[in-house]
């Protein structure tokens, strides 16, 4: 059996998307701001036009629970 994750996340685009939210602090106070990861993605979509990483990962394609959590750990709850 081969170990699926990447850095402890589920995947490599999970792993960047939460990397660039915890390090620019414009994604951090935006996640912190926000009650959930969808509601991170609309804001997003709605401020900054864009939908990746400048590492190119997808913000939408990365593991939802994942992100949730993450946004619960920034938010201190």
């Amino acid at each position: 059996m081969t170990n699926q994750t990447y850095n402890g996340w589920a995947d490599y685009t999970t792993w960047n998307c939460a990397l660039w939210i915890n390090n620019e602090p414009v994604l951090y106070n935006l996640a912190k701001a926000c009650r959930d990861y969808n509601e991170f993605l609309f804001e997003m979509q709605v401020m900054c036009g864009f939908f990746e990483t400048p590492d190119g990962a997808d913000y939408g394609e990365a593991d939802q629970k994942e992100m949730n959590e993450l946004i619960q750990e920034i938010q201190g709850t």
